[in-house]
């Protein structure tokens, strides 16, 4: 049986190989032949982190990758990954890119762990421990907020202005998740075409909900849990339940439209 509780020392020591991979110089960032939008590198790095958890006795499910068995039949812990979210970012030198794995058992989302690749912040969390950045444990700073002085997040494009302060597109969701966490943004918006994955979201949320931060899917009728294995949701994060109304009030407006 695995001790759940020993996943974080994991990811530190796996993020610490995929730092060192990408920062080693010998990664090929041309784009595959498989999948639109991947890099060769990305498979690289999925192939070290696969190997990595696989023999630790976890399950897989890569954006890379798919779903890959641990060598324990009977494992139960699932790791869902995306083993470099912000690749073109990493592709091109820029420094804001993450591994992101979410632990799950069954419909049970138990942590999550976000190591950037460049600075080495760690953010993660576990169900009832809270939530920790840099190994200090970190709760949503309480003041109020208005969204005409609040510093958002966007992934995409927004089809309008919404009304914040100011807003910043970093290129890794995982990452900016985590920057609502810890108080460094006040909110994280999805504005893409298609939406975000599981492994792009799902260990920033874990972190939100253990920082005492709000989160939700914005698509009428989808559930931000559910289906770990499919399906794509446009995802919103707020600092509290009070701003994220505010942003989503304005969201029916607008119309996502394919680029």
């Amino acid at each position: 049986m695995i001790n759940y509780s020993r996943f974080i020392e994991e990811c530190n020591d796996l993020t610490t190989s995929v730092r060192n991979l990408i920062h080693g110089g010998e990664l090929e960032w041309g784009p595959t032949d498989d999948i639109p939008g991947q890099h060769k590198g990305d498979v690289e790095v999925d192939d070290l982190c696969i190997d990595f958890f696989v023999k630790r006795g976890f399950n897989v499910f890569s954006e890379e990758s798919g779903f890959t068995k641990s060598f324990l039949s009977d494992s139960a812990l699932t790791v869902v990954l995306d083993p470099v979210d912000g690749s073109t970012n990493a592709s091109r030198g820029i420094p804001f890119s993450a591994i992101s794995c979410a632990l799950i058992r069954g419909d049970e989302l138990l942590g999550g762990y976000v190591g950037e690749l460049t600075n080495g912040s760690t953010y993660w969390s576990l169900r009832g421990e809270g939530a920790y950045w840099n190994g200090n444990q970190i709760h949503v700073q309480a003041r109020e907020r208005s969204l005409s002085k609040s510093v958002v997040a966007v992934n995409g494009y927004p089809p309008r202005h919404l009304g914040w302060g100011q807003f910043r597109a970093f290129g890794s969701a995982a990452l900016e998740l985590c920057m609502v966490a810890s108080s460094q943004l006040d909110a994280f918006v999805d504005f893409s075409y298609s939406g975000l994955a599981t492994w792009d979201y799902l260990a920033g949320v874990a972190i939100i909900e253990e920082a005492g931060a709000f989160a939700k899917v914005i698509d009428p009728q989808r559930l931000l849990r559910g289906d770990f294995f499919g399906g794509r949701r446009h995802i919103m994060a707020a600092a509290d339940e009070s701003l994220a109304g505010i942003i989503c009030d304005s969201l029916p407006k607008m119309k996502i439209s394919q680029p």
